[in-house]
């Protein structure tokens, strides 16, 4: 049984609608239906789609995260490729320029300006789970040229601990700050290391820092002041997950850093400032710093939503924070769009606004686990918190999300997945621009979903990996 969804589009998002956003049978050979399961949550803003390309296998797995812009009219990103994930370079239309495997869990990206010793390179960071425990224990950064080639790679390890990266940030054209955590049996902490761009364009190690007086926890993402080294300091701003031993995130906290510039041989913590949500655990996906404050974006348990998952646990909402620069709270918001998911992955803050991006009305149905799911973009009023406007992009018919996004004029170009049927099928990458100009005055949220009857859950597809 099929049904197709068509979106008023430009030209190429007509072309490709079909393939994107059309429905088809969900029901597993062995399984007899009447009718295709669907989303009773619809999509409100297909509409402002202006460009969408989707790349890979339908069966295998793709998706773009981290995107970063290269030159203005093309886009570095990390994410996956027909399952082996890697980093790569897409054009303005989504197309793919380049992409190179690397055997490991991808964490983030940062562009080098056209006058570093790369020219228009790329820094990656990532970790991989070595020894199969099913917790990351090594780290590494790697150096791309604009092509696509690998010029550099650094290695951390340790023979007593496991060591992992999450983060990176830009202290200048040669000088990066990478975040992470360091674990043994008996406890788990933050790292912080420093990794230098040669003037012969290579990677070389910096001070790298334990924080031992921050327990249980590791960093997440972290951001550098934007006012950059200064008086002989530099000031960096770090999200961090609280969680003991294999068990769930049960704290998200930001803290304030500061080193001895250029030495950076050892950080103070300045403040610490923890982040509620609105049930037993939660997790932090992104961190930026705008305009004098510090946005953070991530998702909770939602105790509040009800009825409750019959496969257990409960259903999520976003979460978003804004702090002052001093470690204030400003304000949280817990923003429920539907009976189902949801989650923030990415935050983008704007002189139009601050965008929150991610998905919602996530769940699964049935034995045969069909997925189900939109990309999101919420706007956020920065003084208060509350809620402008809510858009959902994507099929009724499978799941889509966005876990990264890039905003240009009254454009956000955003990368993610869609096509996701069932749990253990394929998805492929997805690659949108969107118009946001006039978004408060032509938006509603989505409507709340009735309870379905059935087996239901959150959906499972996966979020940033952190440990």
């Amino acid at each position: 049984m099929n049904s197709t969804t068509k979106l008023p589009t430009t030209m190429l998002a007509m072309s490709l609608a079909a393939i994107l956003l059309g429905s088809c049978s969900k029901a597993a050979p062995t399984q007899t239906e009447t009718t295709e399961n669907v989303n009773p949550d619809k999509p409100t803003a297909n509409a402002r789609i202006q460009i969408q390309a989707a790349l890979g296998d339908p069966v295998k797995g793709s998706d773009i995260r981290y995107m970063t812009v290269v030159d203005g009219s093309s886009y570095y990103f990390a994410g996956r490729r027909d399952n082996p994930a890697g980093v790569g370079r897409i054009g303005s239309s989504g197309a793919s320029q380049w992409f190179s495997s690397l055997p490991y869990a991808l964490r983030g990206v940062s562009t080098l300006s056209p006058s570093a010793s790369v020219p228009s390179g790329l820094v990656a960071v990532g970790k991989l789970d070595n020894d199969n425990d099913g917790f990351s224990d090594i780290g590494n950064a790697w150096l791309y040229t604009a092509s696509g080639s690998l010029v550099s790679t650094l290695l951390f390890s340790s023979d007593s601990s496991d060591v992992w990266v999450n983060g990176i940030a830009a202290i200048s054209d040669s000088e990066f700050v990478l975040v992470g955590g360091e674990r043994t049996p008996a406890r788990e902490n933050p790292l912080v290391a420093i990794v230098t761009l040669t003037a012969g364009g290579q990677l070389a190690k910096g001070p790298q820092v334990v924080l031992n007086g921050l327990s249980n926890s590791y960093f997440v993402s972290v951001v550098v002041n934007p006012a950059g080294p200064s008086g002989g300091q530099l000031h960096i701003y770090a999200s961090s997950e609280v969680s003991a031993g294999s068990g769930p995130v049960t704290a998200i906290n930001v803290h304030a850093l500061t080193a001895a510039y250029p030495a950076m041989t050892s950080w103070n913590v300045d403040w610490s400032r923890n982040i509620p949500g609105a049930g037993p655990s939660l997790v932090v996906n992104d961190l930026r710093v705008f305009e004098d404050r510090i946005y953070l974006a991530g998702s909770t348990d939602d105790t509040g939503k009800q009825p409750l998952p019959t496969n257990g646990g409960y259903w999520d909402s976003g979460l978003a924070a804004r702090l002052t620069l001093a470690g204030a709270l400003e304000w949280t918001s817990t923003v429920r769009l539907t009976a189902h998911s949801e989650r923030f992955m990415a935050v983008v803050p704007t002189s139009n606004g601050i965008f929150f991006m991610g998905s919602a009305g996530r769940y699964f149905i049935g034995q045969a686990i069909d997925e189900f799911g939109y990309g999101w973009i919420a706007k956020i009023l920065p003084a208060t918190g509350a809620v402008a406007t809510n858009l959902t992009f994507g099929s009724d018919a499978y799941e889509s999300g966005f876990y990264t996004g890039v905003y240009s004029g009254s454009t956000m170009y955003c990368g993610g997945f869609t096509n996701f049927e069932n749990q253990g099928g394929g998805y492929k990458s997805w690659f949108c621009g969107i118009d946001l100009a006039n978004a408060v005055a032509s938006s509603a949220p989505a409507p709340a979903a009735a309870p379905i009857s059935g087996r239901i859950g959150d959906s499972r597809t996966p979020g940033n990996d952190t440990r």
